[in-house]
C-alpha cells in the first residue's frame, strides 16, 4: 500500500506545479433487468459491500480522500468573507429592506438604453417569452389581468395531462388556489395598488420547496406524507409579499439525486425544444416550464448543478446564488444542507435579477443569527446601470478589461463541437469587452470533485436513512436505489475529509479572486463570484432574450449526477 500524501497548507500550494488529475467515472452502463439485478447484488449484504468497495477503489473516490493528510481543519458551512466590494456600477440594499422594496431598487438599478437591432439580436424570431415585465406593463394598461392569465395556464396545464405524450411540468396544481390568487391580484390592480412588478406573475417552485397548500414530494410517492407542509418556505413568503401567483409545484428527478430529470412516479417532463430529449435536473419541471413560456420564472434548488443544468438543456438562465444569500431551510427539506442553495430559473437575465432581489434575505419566522450555523443578513449587493451611472460609463462598461480564466485541459474535457462553441463564446465575450483570456490551472481538481461527491453522498444517505431503512427501500426506484447504495459506502473519516478540503477551495478560491479573473469551464462559465454576483449582467442584459446555452452547452451527463 502507498504512503500517505502529506498535503501543503492552501497559502503554500505552487499553482506551477498543479497536475490536471481528473478521471472519467468508471461505472456498468445499466438498464431494464440489467439495472434491477444490479440493483439486488449492490443491496444484498453477502455480495453488495464487497461489489461496492471495488468500484469506490476503482474510481478513487474515498482512496485519494483517505491517503491524504490535509492541515486545514473542516468547515461544515462555507466560510464567505463579509466585506462590501467596492467595484463600480453597483448598490447596496441594506438587510431588512422588504422584499418588494428590493426588487424595485433593483430595478431602479437597470439600464433604460434601448439596444440598436434587436430585432437581429434575436434571429428575426417572432415568438419570445413573455417576461416579468411584460406582465406587469400589461396589467397596469389593462390588456389582460391575472386571472385570464391563469385561466390559460391552467387550461394548457388540464390539455397536457390529455395528450399522448404529456409534457409533465407540474406534479400539482391546486386550481382554487391559483384562481384565489389571481383575482386577489386582479383586485389590486384595478384600485391602481399593485405590490411590486412581481404581483400577477405566475411563479412555479419546485417540489422539493414548502408551500402551502402542496405536500413537498421531492419526486417520490411517499415523502409528502411522511413529512406535512406547515409552513410556506421562506423564499416562497417573500415572493407572496411581492403578490406573485404561486402557479404550483414543479417536477423534479427523484429526491434530486439525478442530472436528466427522469422521473417514474410523475412522468418525465419533456424538454420543450424537443419531446423526445431529457430537461436535465434536478429541477427539471421548473426550468421546462419556464423554457416552454409559461410562467416566466421558477424556484429550482441546486447542490451540484440541479438548477444551472437544466437551465442549459432548456434554454434558460439559471442562478445558483451565494450560499446563504436564499433562505429556504426553514419550511423545506434539504437533503444536502451544506452544498445546497435555493435559486431562480428565468427566460432572461432581467427577469433572473428580479427574481433574486425578491428571494435574497430572511423571513420573520427565521431562525435568529445566534443559532450554530446561521448569520445575519448581508448587505445585499445589486447592479446600478441606471441613467446617472450609464453617462459616464466607458465603451465597454462595467466589464472593461475583464481577465477570463481558462483551464485548458478540463474545458477541453468533452465532446470537439461543445469546445469548438464555448470556445466562440469566450473568444466573442473577450473581443466586445476589451477583456483576455488566460491559461489557468485549478490544483486538486480530483480532491475537489471527489470531496463535493463525498458530501453529497453522506447528507443525502443521512438525511432519507431512516425512511431507507425502515422499509421505504422499494418505494425509490432502482436508479435512485443504486445511488443511496453507493452512498452508504463512505464514512464518517470521508466526510470529515471532504471538509477539510473545503476551507481548502475557499482559499484558492480566494487567490483567484485576488487575479480578478472570472473562470471558464467547457460545462458553463463556471464563475467565481467575487464581488456582487451580477458583475456579467450588463452583457447578459444585451443577449437576455435570447436562448443563452444551447442544449449542446450539456450533453455528458456524468452517471452520478454530483459534478
Amino acid at each position: 500500500m502507498a504512503p500517505p500524501i502529506t498535503m501543503p497548507r492552501c497559502e503554500d500550494v505552487d499553482m506551477s506545479k498543479a497536475v490536471f488529475n481528473v478521471k472519467e467515472t468508471v461505472a456498468p452502463r445499466l438498464v431494464g433487468r440489467a439495472l434491477r439485478f444490479f440493483v439486488w447484488i449492490w443491496e444484498s449484504r453477502l455480495f453488495g459491500p464487497a461489489v461496492l468497495n471495488i468500484m469506490l477503489r476503482k474510481n478513487g473516490i474515498v482512496e485519494m480522500l483517505r491517503r491524504r493528510n490535509i492541515p486545514e481543519e473542516p468547515t461544515f458551512v462555507p466560510c464567505l468573507p463579509d466585506d462590501l466590494a467596492t467595484e463600480n456600477g453597483i448598490m447596496f440594499v441594506p438587510p431588512g429592506t422588504s422584499p418588494s422594496d428590493q426588487v424595485s431598487s433593483a430595478l431602479d438599478g437597470l439600464s433604460e438604453r434601448k439596444f440598436e437591432n434587436r430585432e437581429s439580436l434575436l434571429g428575426g424570431q417572432a415568438w419570445r417569452r413573455w417576461t416579468i415585465r411584460d406582465y406587469h406593463n400589461a396589467y397596469m394598461k389593462g390588456k389582460i389581468t391575472p386571472t385570464e392569465v391563469a385561466e390559460r395556464l391552467l387550461r394548457f396545464c388540464e390539455q397536457s395531462r390529455k395528450e399522448a405524450i404529456p409534457m409533465n411540468f407540474f406534479t400539482q396544481i391546486n386550481p382554487d388556489d391559483v384562481r384565489r390568487q389571481a383575482e386577489q391580484s386582479t383586485q389590486r390592480y384595478k384600485s391602481g395598488s399593485p405590490l411590486s412588478v412581481l404581483d400577477g406573475v405566475p411563479i412555479a417552485i419546485k417540489d422539493e420547496i414548502d408551500c402551502l397548500p402542496y405536500e413537498t414530494t421531492m419526486g417520490t410517492t411517499w415523502m409528502g406524507r411522511a413529512l406535512p407542509v406547515q409552513q410556506d418556505a421562506t423564499c416562497v413568503a417573500r415572493l407572496r409579499e411581492c403578490g406573485a401567483i404561486i402557479a404550483g409545484k414543479t417536477n423534479m428527478h427523484e429526491i434530486g439525486m439525478g442530472t436528466t430529470g427522469q422521473n417514474v412516479h410523475f412522468g418525465t417532463p419533456r424538454n420543450p425544444y424537443n419531446t423526445s430529449r431529457y430537461t436535465g435536473g434536478s429541477s427539471s419541471g421548473s426550468a421546462a416550464v419556464v423554457s416552454a413560456g409559461l410562467v416566466p420564472a421558477a424556484l429550482g434548488a441546486d447542490a451540484g448543478g440541479s438548477i444551472r443544468i437544466p437551465a442549459s438543456l432548456c434554454g434558460v438562465v439559471g442562478l445558483k446564488p451565494t450560499f446563504g444569500r436564499v433562505n429556504a431551510k426553514n419550511g423545506s427539506f434539504h437533503l444536502v444542507p451544506s452544498v445546497c442553495v435555493t435559486g431562480p430559473i428565468c427566460g432572461t437575465v432581467e427577469d433572473t435579477l428580479i427574481m433574486y432581489a425578491a428571494l435574497a434575505g430572511k423571513g420573520p419566522q427565521d431562525q435568529p443569527p445566534s443559532v450554530l450555523g446561521t448569520k445575519p443578513d448581508r448587505m445585499l449587493i445589486l447592479p446600478d446601470l441606471g441613467p446617472s451611472y450609464s453617462a459616464g460609463m466607458p465603451a465597454w462598461g462595467v466589464l472593461d478589461g475583464i481577465r477570463i480564466g481558462k483551464y485548458n485541459q478540463w474545458f477541453n474535457l468533452a465532446r470537439s463541437d461543445i469546445v469548438e462553441a464555448c470556445e466562440s463564446a469566450l473568444q466573442a465575450f473577450a473581443k466586445t469587452y476589451n477583456g483576455r483570456v488566460m491559461d489557468i490551472v485549478i490544483p486538486e481538481l480530483a480532491e475537489m470533485l471527489n470531496a463535493h461527491r463525498v458530501t453529497i453522498g453522506c447528507e443525502c444517505r443521512s438525511a432519507v436513512n431512516a425512511h431507507y431503512e425502515a422499509g421505504r427501500r422499494k418505494d425509490f426506484s432502482h436508479e435512485v436505489r443504486m445511488t443511496l447504495v453507493s452512498f452508504g459506502g463512505f464514512n464518517a473519516c470521508d466526510y470529515l475529509h471532504a471538509q477539510q478540503i473545503s476551507l481548502r477551495l475557499y482559499g484558492i478560491q480566494c487567490d483567484f479572486a485576488i487575479r480578478n479573473s472570472v473562470i471558464s469551464s467547457w460545462l458553463i462559465f463556471l464563475v467565481i463570484w467575487y464581488q456582487s454576483p451580477f458583475k456579467l449582467l450588463r452583457w447578459l442584459q444585451r443577449i437576455g432574450d435570447l436562448v443563452l446555452c444551447s442544449a449542446k452547452a450539456w450533453l455528458h451527463v456524468v452517471s452520478d449526477g454530483l459534478l
